[in-house]
């Protein structure tokens, strides 16, 4: 039986995802008229969890999944009050017990308007760009124009992942944009031609050009070889091991038939 996971537990999750298969077994069959499921996700983790809701629904008629979005620190700070709570997102919470299980695999897309003839970062003069340090693309091979640095909110999902990845113990710039949403950050980079941001690499646009990072294109190919720097694990993280139609739902979503609901969008598990 799975335990409640420590932080230290979650961390050697994360760590060693590739190489171990942390998969939750089914529980006992549901019953007949199974228990709606309230589940809660990022804006980022959502085209995820309604691609799994769609398959689980169809797969297992009568069974329904209630779900809304929210801001990663609001769930966290949600889950400390209702224990029953269970969400899906890119970033496993900092100083904070949890039960969590990876669900599927995605990534950081790094993008600029389309005119922008940069195309390759390596991961420091990305770090350098967020910084402040680098002010004008002209000093990355680019055009002579100012850089307009555009970043999650304060609480996002994505901005802890990149900060994981990218900034390590620096700090974003204080002069960076901060934008509420994946939208707001796709319509920012394409109207502006110094500007540059990230989304997740399901959400990817063609309206936007994509950064390679340290020469590796960002595809689910990419992701899934181990290959991308800028790889993310989705998780379904709640305060304890679930049990009953959740556990059932989990089992579901790590096996053949739940992963097969997002091929093409997200990257499967190892």
């Amino acid at each position: 039986m799975l335990k409640r996971a420590s932080r230290t537990i979650v961390i050697f999750a994360l760590t060693t995802l590739v190489g171990c298969n942390a998969y939750l077994p089914p529980a006992t069959p549901p019953t007949s008229i199974p228990t709606p499921l309230r589940i809660h996700s990022t804006s980022a983790a959502s085209p995820l969890l309604e691609s799994l809701s769609l398959a689980y629904s169809e797969q297992h008629p009568g069974s329904s999944i209630n779900n809304a979005v929210a801001n990663h620190a609001t769930l966290v700070q949600r889950l400390r009050g209702d224990p029953g709570l269970t969400f899906l997102s890119n970033h496993l919470p900092q100083n904070v017990p949890v039960w969590a299980a990876p669900i599927a695999q995605d990534g950081l897309a790094i993008i600029v308007h389309p005119s922008n003839p940069v195309r390759n970062l390596t991961i420091e003069e990305l770090r350098r760009l967020y910084r402040g340090y680098t002010t004008n693309w002209q000093e990355l091979r680019g055009a002579d124009l100012n850089v307009m640095i555009l970043s999650s909110d304060t609480g996002s999902d994505l901005r802890a992942e990149f900060e994981r990845l990218v900034m390590g113990q620096e700090r974003t710039t204080p002069n960076a944009r901060l934008l509420p949403s994946i939208n707001a950050v796709l319509a920012e980079v394409a109207q502006n031609p110094g500007a540059i941001g990230y989304i997740p690499l399901s959400q990817n646009h063609t309206n936007v050009a994509t950064i390679t990072i340290n020469d590796v294109q960002p595809t689910l190919q990419t992701v899934t070889e181990n290959l991308y720097p800028l790889r993310t694990v989705i998780y379904i993280i709640g305060a304890e091991e679930p049990v009953g139609g959740m556990r059932d739902f989990v089992g579901w979503a790590q096996g053949a038939a739940g992963q097969a609901s997002f091929a093409g969008q997200f990257a499967p598990l190892p």
